[in-house]
């Protein structure tokens, strides 16, 4: 009887922890799914034109941030779109960033 028991428990006790596991999943996915996410728009009163303009004023940034994460040199994003030296600190670190001729320096001070 106690192999019985020992073999039982070695199946049926993963295969509940799976079971509860999945319905948890299937209950967040089909019966808790929260609603889309809002699109933000343009003001009503904003003409077309405006936003052509608007959208033709951010392709160059877009563009050099497409190059830049894809491998292209950023020596000139550097120069165009960020500033010569940042400082920032999260909750474990102080950071510090500057602008170097080619590209970026990351200092991480001491840690909190």
């Amino acid at each position: 009887m106690g192999l019985l028991r020992t073999i039982s428990m070695a199946v049926l006790g993963p295969l509940a922890l799976y079971g509860l596991l999945l319905a948890h999943v299937g209950y967040r996915f089909f019966l808790e799914t929260p609603p889309p996410l809002e699109v933000q728009e343009f003001p009503r009163g904003t003409s077309d034109k405006e936003i052509e303009a608007i959208k033709a004023a951010r392709q160059p940034l877009l563009r050099a941030t497409m190059d830049a994460l894809g491998g292209k040199p950023a020596k000139d994003y550097a120069d165009k779109f960020t500033a010569d030296d940042v400082e920032f600190e999260d909750f474990t670190a102080k950071w510090a960033v500057r602008k170097g001729e080619n590209g970026f320096f990351f200092k991480k001070s001491t840690t909190h």
